[in-house]
């Protein structure tokens, strides 16, 4: 099953960044922009460490149609219960409404409305499904790259998690780089070579993406310069 996550008319930089790195850290890669603002804004870029590539390889589309064209099932979210004819599903769940269409190539289009005003009637009535985060507070929105997190979340528990059919792919070169400073993060948390979890990880990450890559060259750097002081 392949998931996109669409932002439409997003309006604050920052937002776009920290989504774009909210779903790389679940393990999602797919992002378009519908008619967004500020997104090659530096303020983006800062917010999406680790995930920059995913921002710069955001597909933008004009319109909300434009951008779920091709998609199987169109999900909707919104922060409001409305008397809308379509099925509601929280965001717990999702993972298991997905999962029950039993169709790993269908093609997914989660939607996200702007900060100011969400989504539309007229956006909604693209949608298959519609969805919302339970919160208890009388006030139950959230703030865009706050419920981008929560639904990639929710899905990557589910397994559904999958990098995008055209993720980039790694070069050898910075691939051994990479696994050079795996191998040194795992030496100093005190995990012996002869280990099977040595053999695990890096079976595991030798197939990672760019983009994963870049998340856990930042990660390492933090944790090899925790070790040092």
């Amino acid at each position: 099953m392949h998931i996109t996550f669409v932002l439409v008319e997003p309006a604050v930089p920052e937002n776009i960044g920290a989504a774009a790195r909210a779903l790389v850290t679940c393990g999602f890669g797919d992002l378009v922009l519908v008619n967004p603002s500020g997104h090659e804004d530096e303020r983006a870029r800062w917010l999406a460490v680790g995930s920059e590539e995913v921002l710069a390889g955001a597909r933008v589309c004009a319109t909300l149609a434009e951008a779920v064209k091709g998609a199987d099932l169109v999900v909707g979210t919104t922060a409001r219960h409305r008397a809308f004819p379509r099925p509601l599903v929280d965001s717990r769940g999702l993972p298991l409404f997905l999962e029950e269409k039993n169709d790993p190539g269908m093609r997914v289009a989660l939607v996200f409305g702007s900060e100011q005003n969400g989504l539309s009637n007229e956006q909604l009535a693209l949608c298959h499904v519609v969805t919302t985060v339970p919160l208890a507070a009388a006030y139950p929105s959230l703030n865009l790259a706050q419920a981008v997190m929560v639904y990639a979340y929710e899905l990557s528990r589910a397994t559904l998690a999958a990098p995008s059919v055209d993720a980039p792919q790694v070069e050898p070169v910075k691939m051994g780089v990479f696994l050079e400073h795996t191998k040194e993060v795992m030496v100093r948390a005190g995990i012996k070579p002869e280990e099977n979890v040595w053999r695990r990880i890096l079976e595991h990450v030798a197939h990672f993406h760019a983009y994963e890559v870049g998340a856990f060259h930042v990660l390492w750097g933090r944790l090899l310069g925790k070790m040092k002081d």
